[in-house]
């Protein structure tokens, strides 16, 4: 986020190149405001697989006391020092932690309940998805590759075993399977086959064809 600055630095003639001071700038306060509340949202989304709803109420009610105690300065010292033990206390909170089990779709089984070594062992070809709800990327591959109508009727025809590892909460089985690859990070997505028991890992970003063609491979 730094680097545009350092340019300038580097090259100061570029200074002339930039918009002047106007109007615009309220308009693009206005903007960046919209996509920073839409981060939040998103933020707050992720959370609530770890904390149920009365994590959002005390977060509100943090947020309405920190912005009434600037406006009008009240207790404003005594209230932010109050919000910031709250929110650091939260992870010891047992009665704010959510029970829900995170759920696969119903074409998808989850790889913490599948022995993927047996299902190549019988001859099945397996596709593996490990994502999680804060990976951008993840989602970027379901929307655009993974739930696209080809590569559905792709999988479909080839009965393909679709196998999802969501590491949106932390998991010993999907950490060890990433290090096994040496990979730290997700997405991961790869095929497995009686052929290719070892599987072959796709680029972090899918694309249709990349996917066809490893079927393709996997015959």
């Amino acid at each position: 986020m730094s680097l545009p600055y350092l340019v300038v630095v580097l090259f100061p003639r570029l200074v002339f190149f930039l918009p002047k001071p106007g109007k615009w700038m309220i308009y693009t306060k206005y903007l960046l405001s919209i996509l920073l509340i839409g981060t939040i949202f998103w933020i707050i989304n992720i959370l609530l697989n770890f904390y149920n709803l009365y994590f959002v109420l005390i977060f509100l009610i943090i947020v309405f006391l920190i912005t009434v105690s600037v406006k009008i300065n009240f207790f404003k010292n005594t209230i932010t020092v109050l919000s910031v033990v709250t929110l650091f206390s939260i992870p010891f909170l047992n009665f704010i932690k959510s029970e829900n089990m995170i759920k696969n779709d119903e074409s998808w089984i989850n790889f913490l309940d599948t022995d993927i070594k047996n299902l190549v062992e019988n001859d099945q070809v397996v596709f593996i998805d490990i994502t999680a709800d804060w990976c951008a990327t993840c989602q970027f591959n379901k929307i655009n590759v993974l739930q696209s109508k080809k590569i559905k009727e792709a999988f479909m025809k080839n009965n393909i075993v679709l196998v999802r590892a969501d590491w949106t909460k932390p998991s010993k089985e999907i950490d060890t399977f990433l290090k096994r690859y040496n990979r730290f990070g997700i997405p991961l997505n790869a095929f497995f086959s009686s052929k290719y028991p070892e599987g072959i890992l796709l680029s972090e970003i899918l694309s249709k064809k990349q996917i066809l063609n490893s079927i393709e491979k996997m015959k």
